[in-house]
């Protein structure tokens, strides 16, 4: 363990004057100074295994990653002077008072009291363990990765050429028509169609540009429109599975030709590129969080009121570094093709699995599960990244009582505010793998679209 900085209490001085006789009594003063706790400073503690890293291109010579732990403190106590008066009395008695130094602290009460150490009571709602499970699956999902879903596209080559065959014939006959200049044909293929009619009623427009209006003062015609026909109406079905028709019929046999013809040329590229002794793959999740608390504290003649903003930014990275047993092996080349990923090929199979992949990535899931035949890992872990700060800020001041004697003003600067900042990083070894699936909600325009017509067409 290693620390560094120092911290001091935080203290508010004071001063009370009066004059009780009037018009020439003596001018009685009180002063001091109280300790108000709030320790200021800045405070560093990093626990971690002294001794060399060396990092070369031969990862045999390799020291495998410690735990790392580093705390950074910084603390901020609130700062300023006022002087106020009470209400004067009717015989002219009069007093007035000062506070210099920590007020805010006085008045909510230490933000950090205990002397390095972490500041308590001040959570985060960031879902730290959600998003490092999520950063460890993407990374073992990175690990090896086939480069073709095989067994899913075989399986449902069918579905995806029944899907698109109708809507491809149509269009070739529909270009070839139109090679031909057959019109008729394109009569058949296309009926109703639509030709353009005026409106029913338009709006009597005069020289000078406004509509003319009729005694009661509105236009003398305006636009009407007819209510949609039942036929009309199922358009938008149609159009509903159109949408489907082109996600999930056209564009996928698109990218399963692609990712085919990759697996098939995957070991000619490997052969191509520079060679490695080991590979490194990473997966990065952010998340952020910002709360706004108000409080309020009875004190020196009134109710103050405050509020607390808590800010939290959490980036969580998982990192590997593997080996394959055999590059050029017929078992690499059966994982290109996907061959050994067959709990991701059933979950993609299950009817609208992709549906519950927006909400819990379970096929990237059950693809992190899947053991990586013929890998080996020889350095991997997750690295937390912690930025968490909280500011308290005085807003308002309210007396508790009025007339004479009374303190009608906050004795302490309005929007004075004290802060700490909580910096905090911790590496750990290894990549262990969630017993249960993580959730991201993943919604997009394109999948809200998706979501409309799937309820379009399946009501």
């Amino acid at each position: 363990m290693r620390t560094r900085g120092s911290q001091e209490p935080s203290t508010l001085a004071y001063s009370v004057s009066e004059q009780l006789s009037v018009p020439t009594g003596p001018i009685t003063k009180t002063s001091g100074s109280l300790v108000v706790g709030t320790q200021g400073g800045t405070h560093d503690v990093v626990y971690d295994i002294a001794g060399p890293f060396k990092r070369s291109s031969n990862y045999r010579e390799w020291k495998l990653t410690q735990p790392f732990t580093s705390t950074q403190l910084t603390v901020t106590p609130s700062r300023g002077a006022k002087t106020t008066a009470y209400t004067t009395y009717p015989d002219g008695r009069w007093g007035n008072r000062m506070w210099s130094g920590d007020g805010v602290g006085y008045v909510l009460g230490p933000i950090v009291s205990a002397k390095e150490a972490l500041p308590q009571g001040y959570d985060s709602i960031v879902n730290t363990s959600n998003l490092t499970a999520l950063a460890v699956v993407g990374c073992l999902n990175r690990i090896n990765p086939a480069s073709s879903q095989s067994l899913v596209t075989a399986a449902e080559a069918g579905k995806t050429v029944d899907t698109i065959l109708s809507r491809a014939k149509k269009l070739a006959d529909a270009y070839l028509a139109v090679r031909r200049g057959d019109v008729r044909a394109l009569d058949r293929m296309f009926p109703g169609k639509r030709t353009f009619s005026m409106p029913k009623r338009v709006v009597v427009w005069g020289d000078d540009g406004t509509p003319i209006l009729n005694r009661k003062g509105k236009p003398i015609a305006k636009y009407s429109r007819k209510a949609l026909r039942p036929k009309e109406v199922d358009l938008l079905t149609d159009a509903a599975r159109l949408e489907l028709e082109f996600r999930y019929g056209w564009t996928p046999l698109v990218y399963d030709i692609v990712d085919s013809l990759k697996a098939i040329y995957a070991q000619q590229l490997r052969d191509e590129l520079t060679k490695r002794d080991f590979t490194k793959v990473f997966e990065r999740k952010e998340g952020s969080s910002r709360t706004f608390t108000p409080v309020s504290v009875p004190l020196g003649g009134g109710t103050w009121t405050a509020v607390i903003a808590i800010e939290t930014k959490v980036s969580v990275k998982a990192y590997a570094k593997y080996t394959v047993t055999q590059p050029t092996g017929l078992a690499r080349r059966l994982n290109d093709f996907g061959i050994f990923d067959i709990p991701r090929a059933v979950w993609e199979l299950a009817p609208l699995s992709f549906v519950a992949d927006w909400v819990i990535p379970i096929g990237d899931w059950l693809g992190a599960v899947t053991p990586k035949v013929g890998v080996n890992v020889i350095d991997s872990g997750t690295v937390v990244v912690t930025d968490h700060k909280v500011t308290r800020t005085l807003t308002g001041y309210t007396p508790s009582s009025t007339g004479p004697g009374s303190w009608p003003d906050a004795p302490f600067p309005l929007g004075s505010a004290d802060s700490f900042q909580l910096l905090t990083k911790v590496r750990s070894p290894g990549l262990p793998i969630p017993l249960i699936p993580p959730h991201e909600v993943k919604f997009n325009l394109k999948r809200l679209a998706d979501a409309a017509a799937l309820l379009r067409v399946m009501r």
